[in-house]
């Protein structure tokens, strides 16, 4: 849930304390947006609409010296959700869904005097699933009888150097692992899964070029600009590496994408 189900339909509505520039403390609230609005905006549930508001707590402790910076925190959020039943529907008929997340993150970061920047992250979440409204309707509808609890980890770190502020190289790697899960990852093409685990392992790479945005730029702040190549890597996805999705004899490395952006911010 942590990792973007909630990303672009929802609104959220939180508070935040920053004492002797070390603790942080934040705690507040999110909820989905309306059907109506979603439609608008080109959106969708994810994994369903709440019920009332999730809650979400955020603590973290930061250290500076030098031109050296690191810190430790942790995240909570829970959610109560209906169940999707179609494109921007969902149906609570059979109960609903709830999802508890906790993670725990750190990263260091070194600055300097701006020739040379290192960033390293790395953050770890485990997911506690009671899948009551959505095992149920599965149940219902093909016959079975799975039962609602499962649990869900992953673990994500991130490794970035930028030069001068302009050409950067970013290192990632993401695995995910959890129960064996037929109600969330049954078999199914491409997205699907042969023996309903989730378990993912994946890499990214990307290369980034900054010419504009930095205090001397010209035009500046207004003109800035990125320009990116990305490349995503599987080696494992959905507990497999060759047919993993039980239909079909596709790999894992089938599904790596190249992408090229270009970006800038108003």
């Amino acid at each position: 849930m942590l990792a973007g189900a909630f990303a672009t339909n929802s609104i959220g509505y939180t508070a935040y304390a920053w004492y002797d520039r070390s603790l942080y403390l934040e705690g507040g609230f999110y909820q989905t947006q309306s059907g109506w609005l979603l439609k608008r905006l080109g959106n969708d549930y994810s994994i369903g609409s709440t019920q009332g508001v999730a809650p979400y707590l955020r603590g973290a402790y930061e250290w500076n010296w030098g031109d050296n910076s690191a810190h430790v925190g942790a995240l909570f959020m829970q959610s109560s959700v209906s169940p999707v039943s179609g494109a921007r529907q969902t149906d609570p008929s059979f109960g609903h869904d709830s999802y508890t997340d906790l993670s725990l993150d750190a990263g260091y970061q070194f600055v300097g005097q701006g020739d040379h920047t290192f960033t390293v992250d790395a953050i770890y979440t485990h997911e506690n699933q009671s899948l009551a409204g959505s095992a149920a309707a599965f149940n219902a509808a093909n016959g079975t009888a799975y039962g609602a609890k499962y649990s869900l980890d992953q673990v994500r770190l991130n490794g970035a150097y930028w030069y001068r502020n302009t050409y950067g190289l970013s290192l990632n790697y993401l695995r995910t692992w959890g129960s064996a899960n037929p109600v969330l990852y049954a078999p199914g093409a491409f997205t699907g899964s042969a023996n309903s685990t989730p378990g993912t392992d994946a890499y990214v790479i990307e290369l980034d070029w900054v010419p504009f945005g930095k205090d001397d730029s010209w035009a500046a702040p207004l003109a800035n600009l990125k320009v990116g190549l990305q490349y995503s890597g599987y080696i494992r996805f959905n507990g497999g590496t060759t047919g993993y999705d039980g239909v079909t004899n596709r790999s894992a490395s089938s599904n790596n994408t190249l992408y090229a952006f270009v970006w800038t911010a108003f």
